[in-house]
């Protein structure tokens, strides 16, 4: 979680923002329609859940690459490598050691974010510096395009570093994004470093390599980028096959084809006499079927670098979420669905261990004087935070309540007006905070229950047990400030916060907007505004449905026109005129003859509810009036469910003999034949014409335009630069995306 976000703003605006871009994507233009659709948004679990707040505690330390290398275990080069002084966490050490002492198959089973790529990384490159062989030695499996970019910018970053006094170890991705030509794959690297931040490139050079140079002109630094990264990355598939270098990363979709073309089967693997180590990640990805299919295809590929018997490669798997670490056999089960993918011998899972709070803070200290335990979330809601650039005595200001004044005054005298090390020296004892990591150490916690959790705070209560109105609306601010407080202090930037945290926002897309078509359904929502609008459907459902949970009247899927709102039904009836649910696919729905488009009375005029006229084409196709015909829908016996008599005629409106029969109108499609249904290529209501897609849309999210319109909220709440400390401060989102059309949708206009 970034520590600028208000927690309450980056669950809420999200959210609202959602829902203003659904009801102007799916317009409705019967109020009460429209009014039921947006409060069916707005409920919990429609389309988002409470936001949840995960604590992510650091793990515990282990020794350094120094240490590693001055024991033997790391060959010297490393230091050159990686950064020799910082401490390894223990569970990278442990990877480290079963991988390069005992030549142990492992799978790292630690949480996101805990340097799970040391684990693999580290080994790997060992092993390459201590066997300088030519030949793919190493393969990184990944199951998308998007963790194998991110992982190409680590790899140069890191090879960039190598010195002159050795055989490079080189390293080549193979995707479909990979250029064939070598011209084109250098324009193509020209231009994505072209487009990389300055600080990423300068990143490629070590402090020698920098001196002498001048990178004043942004040309002269990513040309000098472009000749340091050729060095070590072979940017083309020609390269490649003319000179496989020691890593290769790719997917295994495009590992199924490298295996099954001739070119790369004898120009990379067929040379790969000194394979070593297969990397497979996110390997909880590859379960059920798919699993059995990696697991053939590793088998293939094992032959094809002739390696077919166990024993003769080592195998690391990792990934977050494979496995309950509390139950007794998790490791015999991780370890046999490892082996089952590999084919080979699997005896160590590597989990991870947290640092308890009294080993990483310490015992807290006492409150304030005069504060009592009771009063503590008021003071938190009543906080007025500074900004980052305020004065360490405005910051003192506000915390004169919460923090006792020694602590105070020596905290400011210690962090020398960093504001995020004077928050780090005031609060890291704070009895509140640790209780608040204590909460959030067991599980993630849904935000709403956490705020009123009577192990983080004293709250009072009525007599009931329920906490008073007044009282309730103040705990959510509370929390929203304390979790702010945590996540702006540091003691320095290279450290985690105070309060390392993960808000989760979980949303859903539509699939669907289900009515139910008795409008006397006791559920029917009434909006007040519009009393003598007469109500055409029930209960509105975000799931599909038959019968209604109420009233036990038919449900039919409602669709609308883009341009006008007028709402429509659909339904789809199988060989014996039943209704059934419509196809997933936009594409046979829009070409099925077995679908009829319906409404529950005549149409409305062709004005919005502001009385402004809506444009009509002239040139229709054919009169509405001539399209009309009635749908009977009638209850089947035992448990057939429901069925449809369609017939050309035009609705009875007089009411049916059967309460249990209801009569809809059936728009017909102009080129159906025998009754047939179809979906419509213009709207009756407003002659609004298909042009690429049909105007009559259904309430389906077919595209990531949504989850853009989130980003962008979500964006928007990220600081300016100049707002906050300049270390601290980068307006950025992180999204990934498998796949180039996705990539372009998101980042066109994500600059700046």
């Amino acid at each position: 979680m970034s520590y600028y976000l208000d927690p309450i703003d980056a669950a809420n605006q999200p959210r609202e923002s959602l829902i203003r871009y659904l009801l102007t994507a799916y317009p409705l233009r019967d109020p009460h329609l429209r009014y039921g659709f947006k409060k069916l948004l707005e409920e919990p679990g429609a389309i988002y859940q409470h936001p949840y707040l995960e604590g992510a505690q650091p793990y515990k330390t282990g020794v350094n690459i120094r240490q590693l290398v001055n024991q033997g275990t790391l060959h010297p080069e490393m230091l050159r490598l990686f950064n020799p002084e910082r401490l390894l966490y223990k569970h990278q050490e442990d990877a480290i050691r079963a991988v390069v002492e005992q030549t142990d198959n492992i799978v790292v089973a630690t949480g996101t974010g805990s340097g799970k790529t040391e684990c693999f990384l580290i080994p790997m490159m060992d092993h390459l510096l201590k066997h300088p062989e030519v030949g793919v030695q190493a393969l990184i499996l990944y199951p998308m395009n998007a963790l194998v970019n991110d992982q190409v910018k680590r790899l140069r970053q890191l090879l960039c570093r190598q010195g002159n006094n050795q055989e490079l170890i080189r390293f080549g991705f193979y995707t479909s994004r990979t250029e064939t030509d070598p011209e084109n794959a250098r324009e193509a690297l020209r231009a994505e470093l072209t487009a990389s931040d300055r600080q990423e490139l300068l990143q490629l050079f070590t402090e020698e390599q920098q001196q002498g140079r001048n990178f004043s002109r942004p040309e002269d630094l990513v040309n000098a980028a472009v000749e340091l990264v050729m060095r070590v990355q072979a940017i083309s598939r020609q390269e490649i096959w003319d000179n496989p270098p020691q890593i290769l990363v790719t997917n295994y979709s495009m590992l199924e084809h490298m295996l099954i073309r001739p070119r790369e089967r004898e120009s990379i693997f067929a040379t790969a006499h000194h394979f070593k180590l297969l990397v497979v990640d996110e390997a909880h990805s590859y379960s059920g079927s798919t699993g059995t299919e990696v697991s053939m295809l590793i088998k293939r590929f094992k032959s094809a670098v002739g390696m077919e018997e166990a024993g003769q490669m080592q195998g690391i798997a990792t990934s977050a979420t494979l496995g309950d670490r509390n139950d007794p056999n998790v490791d015999n089960q991780v370890t046999g669905f490892a082996g089952d993918l590999f084919s080979e011998p699997f005896h160590r899972v590597i989990w991870g261990d947290r640092v308890s709070i009294d080993e990483r803070l310490g015992s807290p200290y006492a409150l304030p004087e005069g504060l009592a335990e009771s009063d503590i979330y008021e003071y938190f809601h009543d906080l007025e935070l500074p900004s980052l650039n305020a004065s360490i005595e405005q910051w003192q200001e506000q915390l004169s309540y919460l923090v006792p004044h020694p602590i105070l005054e020596s905290a400011a005298s210690e962090a020398q007006d960093d504001v995020h090390h004077f928050l780090w020296l005031a609060l890291y004892q704070h009895p509140t905070i640790h209780r608040l990591i204590d909460c959030l150490s067991k599980a993630p916690q849904p935000w709403h229950q956490l705020a009123r959790l009577l192990q983080l705070w004293v709250i009072p209560t009525a007599l009931d047990g329920t906490i008073p109105p007044e009282e309730d609306e103040k705990l959510e601010t509370a929390l929203s400030h304390l979790v702010q407080l945590g996540t702006l202090a540091r003691r320095s930037p290279d450290e985690l916060p105070l309060l390392p945290v993960r808000l989760h926002l979980l949303f859903r897309s539509i699939e669907g907007l289900y009515a139910c078509i008795n409008p006397q359904c006791p559920k029917a929502l009434h909006h007040t505004d519009f009393p003598d609008r007469p109500l055409r459907y029930g209960k509105l459902y975000l799931s599909s449905k038959t019968d209604c949970d109420c009233c036990d009247a038919p449900v039919i899927e409602l669709s609308s026109c883009r341009k006008c709102g007028q709402a429509y039904g659909l339904t789809y009836l199988g060989n014996g005129n039943e209704l059934q649910l419509l196809p997933r696919s936009l594409e046979a729905v829009e070409n099925s003859h077995s679908i009829y488009v319906l409404t529950a009375g005549a149409l409305d005029s062709t004005t919005n509810d502001e009385g402004d006229d809506i444009e009509v084409d002239d040139d229709t196709e054919q009169s509405t009036a001539t399209n009309l015909g009635s749908f009977l829908i009638h209850k089947g016996s035992g448990v057939n469910g429901w069925f449809g008599k369609k017939s050309g005629n035009p609705p009875n409106l007089s009411p049916t003999e059967s309460s249990s029969d209801w009569t809809l109108h059936w728009h017909r499609s102009p080129k159906a034949e025998n009754l047939q249904g179809g979906y419509l290529n213009q709207c009756p209501a407003c002659s609004a014409r298909k042009s690429h897609t049909s105007p009559i849309s259904r309430f389906v999210s077919y595209t990531d335009a949504p989850l853009e319109v989130m980003l962008d909220s979500l964006f928007e709440l990220l600081p300016e630069p100049g707002q906050a400390s300049a270390q601290y401060t980068k307006r950025k989102l992180l999204t990934f995306s498998d796949g180039h059309q996705d990539a372009a949708f998101f980042a066109s206009e994500k600059q700046g």
